[in-house]
């Protein structure tokens, strides 16, 4: 309904210009029987001053039509720039998790054997067995030198 309030003026202007030439001439008594034509014809030019008004009013809807479409694209801009964020932090959470998820597997997956014990351990436990192994075996002594730290290591 609301629709409908806008609408109805252009269809009054259009109702108006279209019954134009034949209303305004028998209303003023401008046709008569012998020079209807001549009279018909006279009236028609200054029904081309009408056609001016509502060629302006055409282009007028043109650049107000061009302004509105400018505005809702900066707006489509602005919201796929949002978007773009939005996706881009979706993908590194994403991508975050998925690696947590590996290195889970990956440390449940690992298993070792004690050299010092013999004691069979497995997960987040083998982990714990190897530093527990290396400090046992190579640093019983307190704090060694940097190189020998690593051919201790290379050598476990």
């Amino acid at each position: 309904m609301k629709k409908l309030w806008w609408i109805l003026p252009f269809a009054l202007l259009i109702l108006v210009w279209f019954f134009f030439q034949y209303w305004l001439p028998s209303l003023l008594g401008l046709l008569d029987r012998k020079n209807e034509l001549a009279a018909t014809g006279a009236f028609g030019d200054s029904y081309g001053a009408l056609n001016t008004l509502f060629s302006e009013l055409a282009f007028a809807g043109i650049i107000i039509s061009i302004f509105l479409q400018s505005q809702e694209l900066k707006e489509t801009r602005k919201e796929f720039q949002e978007q773009n964020v939005h996706l881009e932090r979706q993908a590194f959470d994403g991508a975050f998790f998925q690696l947590l998820r590996l290195q889970n597997q990956i440390v449940e997956s690992m298993s070792y054997t004690s050299i010092t014990h013999s004691i069979q351990t497995s997960g987040q436990q083998s982990i714990n067995r190897m530093k527990f192994d290396l400090q046992e075996k190579y640093f019983q002594g307190g704090f060694v030198q940097l190189d020998s730290t690593v051919e201790k290591y290379e050598h476990f």
